[in-house]
């Protein structure tokens, strides 16, 4: 079928502050069959909503309009309304962050209408998630989650106080200097559980977080692997030194900072306060994750 016949468009207009409104209505202009083949949301619990309603028998592609964050709900969305084996999911990359945009492989540099046609050529490929189960539910995870620095890191660059890759860094740094750690217990696998003081617990599906920073190279959203880093607390100077190889993609050789594979981990609070998790640059708390490598779950346009 004609992609322009099956696709449905989800348009978050405060993307980006306000960026990813504005590039849509370039498209509309350029293309007037778009308008009737899009839907406008701008909450995660209006999402669900505007699917249902949107989605018809012949639609066979939902593409976010957004940022990560955007592309974020809508997978959440479409897994929740049983909608994963009819669509295929796709972003047009118009927030702040562009990672996933990074990780299926769609060129840097191209210019509105390029990316537009390159999602209309684009075709579905099968793509792993992380699923992240709570007490008081589940979502999934398209790219990276994390627990620890980075975590506050993403509340700093949700405030709107970072958004580029340079931003995103030099937060990272003032975060550091007053990072304490967080006191969690963790559980790898098959593994006993061990109580530790951490820096960084991170499982990544993708390459690359904050903004195009290699966080995991080997990582990738189409293998069946649920990359994990993890990070002890270590003194200050030490984690500078690391920051300094992240955006090269070098910190992952560095003795202190520990690599493994897995397909599923657990995290609990110590004492009464919730953790908190960056997944996909969102935040959520919870005083318990449960982290599970889910392959092929869902079908991304690449």
């Amino acid at each position: 079928m004609d992609p322009a016949a099956d696709t449905l468009f989800v348009l978050n207009p405060n993307a980006g502050n306000g960026k990813a409104g504005v590039l849509w209505a370039e498209i509309i202009q350029n293309h007037p069959w778009v308008r009737s083949s899009t839907v406008e949301s701008r909450s995660p619990r209006e999402l669900i909503t505007k699917l249902a309603e949107g989605i018809k028998e012949h639609t066979r592609r939902v593409v976010a309009v957004g940022g990560d964050g955007s592309a974020h709900h809508l997978i959440n969305a479409v897994i929740d309304s049983g909608f994963q084996s009819q669509i295929a999911v796709g972003l047009f990359p118009a927030g702040s962050g562009s990672d996933l945009r990074r990780n299926i492989g769609m060129p840097s540099g191209l210019g509105t209408e390029e990316v537009f046609r390159w999602i209309m050529r684009s075709e579905p490929k099968k793509a792993g998630l992380i699923k992240i189960s709570t007490g008081d539910g589940s979502f999934r995870v398209v790219n990276i989650c994390s627990v620890g620095i980075s975590a506050e890191v993403a509340q700093e660059v949700n405030s709107g106080l970072a958004s580029s890759k340079k931003k995103y860094l030099s937060t990272a740094i003032q975060q550091l200097i007053k990072w304490q750690g967080v006191e969690c217990i963790y559980t790898a696998g098959a593994n006993k559980p061990a109580f530790s003081l951490f820096d960084l617990l991170l499982f990544a599906n993708g390459s690359y977080f904050g903004n195009g920073i290699p966080i995991m190279p080997d990582a990738s959203v189409f293998s069946e692997e649920l990359h994990v880093l993890m990070v002890k607390k270590q003194p200050l100077y030490k984690l500078l030194f690391a920051l300094s190889l992240v955006p090269f993609g070098l910190h992952t050789q560095i003795p202190f900072i520990q690599k493994s594979l897995l397909s599923t981990a657990e995290i609990h609070t110590k004492g009464a306060a919730p953790l908190t998790m960056e997944a996909d640059g969102e935040i959520y708390t919870s005083p318990y994750f449960l982290i599970q490598k889910e392959v092929n779950a869902i079908r991304l346009l690449c």
